[in-house]
């Protein structure tokens, strides 16, 4: 039995399926350089429609014609002009239709920090941190739209699905990012089988490599410095 959302998949395909040229393109990952001071459109924020509109317009100002490029050269030439999204506006995107899913009005007034300014404030600890979220410390309570903290809270990731045996016990968990130090960049899934359901994610079996094709998990993780699954509080 697969737990999912409706609003989180279609969100999740949009960003991966970026109808541009008539190809679909999988968005790459584009976090603002605030230390040399070059931004990317939305400042690596937008929605998907932005993210196409601001390939579109870049493409017309270059005079490229995106029709006769292949699906991984517009991925380049994004990459090149610095139109994507990073891991905290990728999620805020996903947590806020989740928000309306569940009956909400969208998490831009309820999340402390970002001042009703939406993912143009937002990072990745902000939305994991202890006055917007609470740690869920098994695996056993995880749900759909939970965070995953990594980094000390430089890198977040989404809940997307849960896999269920029969007798409705989690056995494996799929999350969404947006990631540049994995061997897959850009928006994907990865997932981690559970081995121990009453722990935490430090027990549990991780699959995604990093660049170097280590595991990437392991090196991101520490307990210590508040990484773990996150629930924000509105949802608890």
């Amino acid at each position: 039995m697969i737990e999912k959302s409706e609003v989180l998949e279609r969100l999740y395909f949009e960003y991966t399926h970026l109808f541009l040229g008539g190809k679909a393109v999988r968005c790459p990952y584009w976090s603002n350089d605030k230390k040399n001071l070059i931004p990317g459109p939305f400042k690596g924020k937008g929605t998907p429609r932005q993210i196409i509109e601001a390939t579109i317009k870049r493409a017309l100002d270059l005079g490229l014609d995106l029709e006769k490029m292949s699906s991984a050269e517009i991925r380049s030439f994004m990459v090149r002009e610095k139109i994507g999204v990073d891991c905290s506006g990728f999620v805020y995107h996903l947590a806020n239709g989740l928000d309306k899913e569940k009956g909400g009005s969208g998490i831009l007034e309820k999340v402390a920090g970002i001042n009703g300014n939406g993912p143009l404030r937002v990072n990745a600890f902000c939305l994991t941190n202890d006055r917007n979220s609470l740690p869920v410390e098994s695996v056993a309570e995880i749900r759909i739209g939970d965070f995953i903290r990594l980094n000390a809270g430089k890198h977040i990731a989404i809940v997307l699905r849960i896999n269920k045996d029969r007798q409705k016990t989690i056995k494996e968990v799929i999350y969404a990012h947006s990631a540049f130090f994995t061997k897959t960049t850009g928006v994907h899934t990865a997932k981690f089988l559970v081995k121990e359901i009453s722990a935490g994610l430090e027990k549990q079996l991780w699959f995604e490599k990093d660049r170097q094709g280590k595991d990437y998990f392991s090196a991101s993780f520490n307990k210590q410095t508040g990484d773990g699954i996150r629930r924000l509080k509105i949802w608890a």
